[in-house]
């Protein structure tokens, strides 16, 4: 993760990217194509399900490994998101973690309720297209109201919100003030969560 750190350009990677890194993950990451996956995966007696699933990437946290189909940087951060947080959140949906965590957890749901009433029409199809991505997931797991699925909804956003580099530029291109307020606030409640220093707010 360390040496991932040199070679990412896009500065708001990289500032995830360090806030990550403070949580000294220990994070197995397995590429290849999706064939390659899934065989891997299956001779490991993986989940089934998770391994017939598409995408450029996806954490399976059964077995605390990343797969990547891509290997650029946006959806390694995005599932290093997840391998890191995810477990943290889960916990609070639970009634477990601490109190600073609680709370990071009650203002990223709020955070989240923004960002789902937010009108993306005006801005490129990049950007629409992630929006429109990132919201199917969300409402995907809200449908359920079990903790593990209101935890993977709000780590989605997460996610999704920091990781996504199309979504980024053009939102702090088109909706500059609220959007990077949102996204500099889940960077610092992120940070929270995971018991590092917090950004300022």
């Amino acid at each position: 993760l360390r040496a991932l750190l040199t070679t990412v350009k896009n500065p708001r990677l990289l500032e995830v990217l360090k806030t990550l890194t403070k949580a000294n993950p220990n994070v197995r990451v397995v590429t290849g194509n999706a064939a390659q996956i899934a065989t891997h995966r299956l001779n490991e007696g993986a989940d089934p399900v998770l391994t017939t699933r598409k995408g450029s990437g996806f954490y399976d946290e059964n077995n605390q490994t990343i797969y990547l189909v891509s290997k650029n940087h946006e959806t390694l951060v995005h599932e290093l998101i997840h391998f890191t947080t995810f477990a943290l959140v889960h916990k609070t949906y639970v009634g477990q973690g601490s109190p600073a965590q609680r709370e990071a957890v009650s203002r990223l749901e709020k955070l989240m309720g923004q960002f789902m009433e937010m009108d993306f029409s005006k801005v490129s199809k990049a950007a629409q297209r992630a929006a429109k991505s990132a919201k199917a997931q969300i409402l995907g797991h809200q449908a359920n109201n079990d903790a593990w699925s209101q935890a993977a909804a709000l780590n989605e956003f997460m996610a999704w919100s920091l990781a996504n580099e199309a979504m980024g530029r053009e939102l702090g291109n088109t909706l500059a003030d609220g959007v990077l307020r949102l996204i500099k606030s889940v960077k610092a409640l992120m940070a929270r969560l995971l018991g590092s220093v917090s950004y300022d707010m």
